[in-house]
C-alpha cells in the first residue's frame, strides 16, 4: 500500500489503503510475537521483547528524519517520502529469509480441544484491562498536532515523532531487564504512570519544552509497555497456545485503538487538547485498576500453587 498512498486525493482513498496496511499488521503481529517468546527462554522474554521494540523504534527515529530531510528539501513532495518508505520495506522484507522457524512443542493427539478455544481466566482478565489502556492511549498522530499550538512548523513533526522513538529505543532493553527481575507489576504501572505524566505536559503545554517533556515520558511509556505487555503473555498462557494469545491480545489492542482514535479524535476538534487528555488520562486508570485485579488474581494463584 506505501507506493499507493502518493496518489491519494481524498479521504476514503486513505482510509482505505490505511484498512489493507492495519489488516498487514494484524497478520503480522501475533505470530512474530509467539515466535519471539518460542525462541527466548523463560527468564530472558522481557529482554528479549525489549531488544526486538528497541529496534523496532529505531527504525522509527530513521524513518522520521529520512521524511524531515526529504520535506524540508522540497515541502510540497510527499511522493517521495512514499517511495523511500516502499523500497526500505522491500529490503526489510528480504531480511526474513534469515528468519529461523520456531513452533511449540505439541503432543499431537494429548491435546484437549479446550487448550485451543479456551483462555486462562488470567489472560481474559488481562485483555479486559488491555482495552481500556489502549482505548486511554491516544495516537500519537493526535498528540502531534500540539505541535502547531506551539509555534513549531510543519517539518518539525517528524523530529517530534523521532525524539520520541529516540527515547523509546534508548530505553526498552532497560525496561526489558527490569520486567525480567522484578515483575510485570513494576514495569507495567510505571509506563502508563508515565503516560499520564506526558499527557498532563502536553495538555499544558504552551511553548516548546513543556511539548518536549510531553513526548519524553510518552516515550518512556511506550518503552515499558508495548514490549512488556507482549512478555507478560508468555507467563499466562502455554506455549502451545501463544499464537492465539497474541492474536487476541492485538485484537483487543486494535479495537481499543480504534476506539480511542475516533473518539480522541471528535474531542479534540470540538474540546480541544485539555478535555481529551483528560477523558483519556480517566481511561487509562480504569484500565490500571483491571490491571490490578489481574496481579492479584496472579498472586492468589501463586499462594494457591505454593499451598
Amino acid at each position: 500500500t506505501r507506493p499507493l498512498y502518493a496518489f491519494a486525493r481524498s479521504f476514503p482513498f486513505v482510509a482505505f489503503l490505511r484498512v489493507f496496511d492495519r489488516a498487514g499488521k494484524g497478520i503480522r503481529e501475533a505470530p512474530r510475537d509467539a515466535l519471539i517468546s518460542l525462541s527466548s527462554s523463560e527468564k530472558e522474554y522481557g529482554r528479549s521483547f525489549g531488544v526486538h521494540k528497541a529496534m523496532d523504534m529505531m527504525g522509527g527515529i530513521l524513518g522520521p528524519i529520512v521524511a524531515f530531510l526529504l520535506l524540508r528539501a522540497a515541502p510540497d513532495n510527499f511522493k517521495n517520502v512514499f517511495a523511500v518508505a516502499f523500497v526500505a520495506g522491500m529490503i526489510a522484507l528480504g531480511t526474513l529469509y534469515f528468519v529461523k522457524e520456531r513452533t511449540a512443542l505439541l503432543a499431537i493427539g494429548k491435546i484437549k480441544p479446550r487448550t485451543f478455544l479456551r483462555l486462562p481466566p488470567s489472560m481474559k482478565r488481562y485483555l479486559g484491562s488491555v482495552f481500556f489502556l489502549s482505548f486511554g492511549t491516544i495516537p500519537i498522530a493526535l498528540l502531534l498536532l500540539q505541535t502547531e499550538t506551539v509555534g513549531l512548523s510543519i517539518a518539525v513533526i517528524p523530529l517530534m515523532y523521532a525524539f520520541h522513538n529516540f527515547v523509546s529505543a534508548f530505553s526498552s532493553v532497560t525496561f526489558g531487564r527490569i520486567f525480567d527481575k522484578f515483575g510485570a507489576r513494576v514495569v507495567l504501572v510505571g509506563g502508563y504512570l508515565s503516560l499520564l505524566i506526558g499527557y498532563a505536559a502536553i495538555a499544558f503545554a504552551h511553548d516548546p519544552v513543556f511539548l518536549i517533556l510531553g513526548f519524553f515520558f510518552i516515550g518512556l511509556f511506550t518503552a515499558a509497555t508495548e514490549g512488556i505487555g507482549r512478555s507478560y503473555i508468555a507467563y499466562l498462557v502455554e506455549a502451545d497456545c501463544r499464537g492465539r494469545a497474541y492474536g487476541f491480545l492485538h485484537a483487543t489492542n486494535g479495537v481499543g485503538a480504534l476506539c480511542s482514535g475516533l473518539v480522541f479524535g471528535v474531542l479534540w476538534q470540538v474540546f480541544g487538547a485539555g478535555i481529551t487528555l483528560s477523558i483519556a488520562g480517566m481511561m487509562v486508570i480504569i484500565g490500571l485498576l483491571f490491571l490490578r485485579s489481574v496481579f492479584e488474581h496472579e498472586e492468589k494463584m501463586i499462594c494457591a500453587t505454593h499451598a
